[in-house]
């Protein structure tokens, strides 16, 4: 089962971020500290969503928050790369910080007014379920699966997205209907990662 994901594009916006990776690695930036600013990236996206009950422009922060964490993401195994430090304690790490910031990012959905706290659950739950199978691939020998239409980068866009429909409509519909878009894309995800894994293994 084939359907787009933004991951397809991974390697054009590591072209892009080259430079910037190289001039990081020159400096010996700690790519731990590159994974550590994407967790503070979610964090304050996370209060943003929440303070947008109060004062709607924060939601602007979210596009922004969003896009910086995947930058960040991206270079902090770059860096790792060109500085010759990259080791299996940087993916632990990765994996960790990751998902703590999909918590930072989704986890006010719970408490949103007008959301729909029994999908925001869900999609929470989804998007643990969607890393989980990613990871259960190279723990069966495979590869670690990131694909899938509801991946990190694909969740971040859609948050992105309906953070900023809701600014300028000013309305909180596109907030409300993002949970149930993310546990259906999530479980459209698990069927795609489960059918490469099956086939690798």
């Amino acid at each position: 089962m084939s359907v787009a994901s933004l991951y397809s594009i991974k390697p054009r916006f590591q072209s892009v971020l080259g430079p910037v990776a190289d001039a990081l690695a020159r400096r010996e930036v700690n790519p731990d500290a590159l994974t550590l600013a994407a967790v503070g990236c979610a964090a304050v996206g996370g209060g943003a969503l929440l303070l947008s009950v109060r004062e709607p422009a924060w939601l602007w922060a979210i596009p922004v928050t969003a896009s910086a964490r995947l930058t960040l993401n991206a270079l902090d195994g770059m860096v790792a790369t060109r500085r010759g430090v990259a080791r299996a304690w940087g993916k632990v790490l990765n994996e960790l910080c990751d998902r703590v910031s999909d918590l930072a990012f989704f986890g006010p959905l719970l408490v949103l007014p007008g959301v729909d706290h029994t999908w925001a659950a869900l999609a929470l739950s989804t998007m643990l379920l969607v890393a989980f199978v990613g990871v259960l691939g190279e723990a069966a020998g495979a590869t670690r699966q990131y694909g899938g239409v509801m991946g990190k980068a694909d969740r971040m866009a859609w948050l992105g997205l309906a953070a900023a429909a809701s600014a300028l409509l000013g309305t909180d519909l596109p907030l409300q209907a993002l949970p149930i878009l993310v546990v259906g894309g999530g479980m459209l995800t698990l069927v795609q990662r489960l059918e490469r894994i099956h086939a690798a293994v």
